[in-house]
Order: C-alpha cells, then structure tokens, then sequence
C-alpha cells in the first residue's frame, strides 16, 4: 500500500497557461517533497488543461482533475479536498507563485508545535502594471502559538486587519479537522469565500500557530483581486463580512469595544473602497444616485452599531474617519473621486497607499 503524503496541495487551474507553469514548478521544486499537487483544470480553454496532463505524466506526485464545467474556484477547491490524501492541506492559485523553502519551514514548524490543526504564514503581496511587478508587500503576524480556542478568538481580529485571516493559500490545515467539521468553501459566493471558509475553520479551532516566514508571493495582477474590478454588489458583500464577524463574536459572548473600534475601521476601509467603485463607468451612477447610496449607508443598522467607534484623526484615515461619522456626504464622495483618480492614474501610489491602513 503507497504511503500516503504528509501534505496535500490543491491547485484550481482556469485559463492561466500564460503563469501556471510558473505556479506548478514552484512546488515542485520545493526543498520538502512529501506532498502530492492535485491540479484541477476547471474547464480551461486556453491550453492550460494539457499543462496539467504533461506535468502529471512527468511526475508520480502530480495529479491532474478535469472537472466536466466550469463551476468556480469554490467548487474546484472542494474536488481537491475531496481527493487529498496528506496529513495537512494547502492552496495555491495557478497565478501566483512559493519560494522553494516554504513548505520545509511550515514542516518544521508544524514539528515544532506538536501538529496544530492550522498553521499561518505571512504572504508577499506583488502588484504588477502591464506585466511588471512595480511595488511588493510583506504583511506579516507576531509569531505565537496559541493552544486554546479563546486564545485564538483574541487574536483573530488582529489578523483579519492585518488581512491575513481571510487567505487560504497562507495556511496548511490539519485535514481531518477541515473533514470532521465539514468545512467546505460555498460555491454560490464569488467574493470572500475563503473569509467565509476560514471563519468555519476558526470556529472550533483549538490550536493555532502563526509564523514569520513570508513564502507565498501573492501576485495583483489588473482583474484578479476584488480591487482590479468593478463587483455590483461589493458592498453588501463586505458588509456582511464585517456582520460576520460581529455576531460570530456576540455567540462567544466576546463582543468588545476594542473589537467594535478594530471593525469600525475595516467598515470604514470598506465605505470609500465603494465610493471609489462607485465612479466606476460601469456603476452606472449619477451624482444624484451617489448621494442617495450615501444616504442609504447612514440609515443602515451596521453604520449606527460602528459609527460610534469610528477613529477621527489628522491622518488620512483619520479624516476619512470623520467625514463619515459627521455625514458629510459631499466631503465623502470627493475623497472617494480622489481615490479613484488616484487608482486610475497612478496604480502604484495606489497601491503603497492602500497598505497604510
């Protein structure tokens, strides 16, 4: 009987054979060789599925899956934790890419602590402009290792700001902890699946260890990211993230103000990231249409609950921060034309900005 590997690799492929090859042979040639790469070619078009097929021909720990449709990363995902066979899974997008010691210091890490049921990592963020990377990102968290599920809850916030929490591709997960708890990504969601799967994966959580290392080079490439495209319905969707957050936190009876205030700047983040869409040609808004989404926003429920933690200042936030809880509409949705012209004109400032949050 074969044995089987330490880690599971799950890798959903869909018309990326211009950077996919890049993605696979950054596993491969990883210093840890304990693993197996499942590949699963969602219905590509472009080439890439026969990518696949020649690196599953060429090497035993490669398994390629063509999946009959196109059903989305969600669903890909889930085909691939239905075929993992390793001790632990991970996740890597077909167009990003691992430093080759990534996985020998999550294994050695997962020594370390005795097994936890998930470990983290930081992430390299690369934004790229007509194919060049022109600014990088280290986001990182204190290490620790944290052995009970309160433990764990009072850091959770501090990685969700830091945007850590919501990544998948910067954890391994203990699979028979992923299985026994049922935790799958929701194929009906296009925008924060991996929060929602990760929010399932913390809820019984019991052991947690966060390293340093930043292996994972997440690349920000024009339309991948939520930032690089226009989303109807990007709002409501960050809303509830943040709702989420809120009730998972009132049923652990931990709800705080240090809480609240941590969230009400993530709201606010979210509020002029949408001001900003909103100017977007396909957003179809009027100035008139602006202004009454902005009226809207000030009669919701999750405005009223956060508003009163809002953080004013003389920083850039800060003032963000104030316009909002004054409501001053006109003030909002100027700094919201800036942003835009900024992300428009200048998509590296842009960028370096963006991370001073």
């Amino acid at each position: 009987m074969e044995k089987s590997p330490f880690l599971s690799v799950v890798m959903p492929i869909y018309n990326t054979k211009d950077y996919v090859k890049q993605a696979i042979e950054s596993v491969l040639t990883q210093t840890f060789s304990d693993f197996q790469l499942i590949l699963l070619d969602d219905h590509s078009t472009d080439g890439s599925s026969a990518i696949c097929d020649d690196y599953a021909q060429k090497d035993k720990r490669v398994l390629t899956v063509h999946l009959e449709k196109n059903g989305g990363v969600s669903n890909a995902r889930n085909f691939g934790l239905r075929y993992a066979t390793g001790k632990y899974v991970t996740f890597i997008d077909s167009d990003d890419y691992i430093d080759s010691s990534l996985y020998f210091s999550f294994f050695k890490a997962i020594e370390k602590f005795h097994f936890p049921q998930v470990l983290l990592c930081g992430i390299i963020e690369e934004y790229c402009d007509q194919g060049k990377v022109v600014y990088t990102k280290r986001v990182t968290a204190d290490p620790c290792f944290l052995d009970s599920s309160v433990k764990i809850r009072n850091v959770m916030i501090n990685l969700e700001r830091k945007t850590l929490l919501g990544y998948v591709y910067n954890k391994f997960y203990f699979l028979d902890y992923i299985r026994e708890n049922h935790i799958l990504f929701d194929r009906e969601t296009k925008i924060n699946e991996d929060f929602l799967f990760n929010m399932g994966a913390f809820r019984n959580l019991k052991t947690l260890a966060v390293i340093e290392d930043c292996g994972y080079h997440y690349l920000k490439r024009g339309n991948k990211s939520a930032t690089g495209q226009f989303i109807p319905d990007y709002f409501p969707i960050h809303e509830k993230r943040v709702m989420i957050f809120i009730k998972q936190f009132e049923q652990w009876n931990m709800i705080t103000a240090s809480i609240l205030g941590e969230l009400s700047r993530i709201y606010v983040r979210y509020v002029f990231s949408a001001i900003e869409r909103n100017n977007e040609r396909k957003s179809h808004m009027s100035h008139h249409d602006k202004v009454f989404w902005m009226n809207r926003l000030f009669e919701s429920e999750l405005y009223h609950r956060l508003s009163p933690y809002f953080q004013t200042g003389c920083d850039a936030f800060g003032i963000m921060s104030f316009f909002l809880k004054r409501k001053q509409i006109h003030a909002c949705l100027t700094t919201g034309n800036i942003i835009y012209f900024i992300k428009e004109k200048h998509p590296t400032l842009f960028a370096k900005v963006k991370q001073k949050r």
